[in-house]
């Protein structure tokens, strides 16, 4: 999933917080453990009892929905982790969340938060390729494809 910067701190430090919540009941803590074909965030075992936790930035519900029904067969329990913050506008029955206080992710002095709209979505899959493939964020391609472009008319 590609994640603006200050959003992947959040992230990390979301999974920092869920293995210390496990850690401190005693389980054996491994971060983005091989699960079903896929990866779970956090992943605690302790005796035989297997727990997976998948931390949200901002909750996708329906995503969610597909993770629980992926990983929770072979895990004793799946929680959701989502920052403090996060006021979800509905909450999926079968998903039990857990809230910690992390910090908002803040841009810095150099950088805005962008909404974007009417972007075409072959063009909008295409810079998420390209951030995916490059290991960059959507907002480090941005960037690139707007210095390239003025540089272009500026000639």
């Amino acid at each position: 999933m590609v994640r603006t910067l200050e959003g992947k701190e959040t992230h990390r430090k979301l999974m920092e917080k869920s293995a210390e919540f496990l850690q401190q009941q005693g389980y054996e803590v491994v971060f983005q453990a091989k699960l079903n074909n896929g990866r779970i965030d956090v992943f605690g075992i302790k005796n035989r009892e297997k727990i997976g936790i998948e931390c949200q930035v901002v909750p996708s519900w329906k995503m969610l929905a597909e993770k629980t029904k992926k990983y929770k067969p072979y895990l004793n329990k799946f929680i959701v982790a989502i920052p403090s913050y996060v006021k979800p506008r509905l909450q999926p029955e079968n998903i039990e969340i857990i809230k910690f206080d992390v910090p908002r992710a803040l841009s810095t002095a150099n950088e805005i938060n962008l909404r974007v709209s009417g972007v075409e979505r072959e063009l909008w899959a295409e810079v998420k390729k390209k951030a995916t493939m490059e290991d960059k964020t959507v907002g480090q391609v941005l960037n690139e494809i707007l210095k390239a472009y003025f540089a272009a008319s500026n000639k």
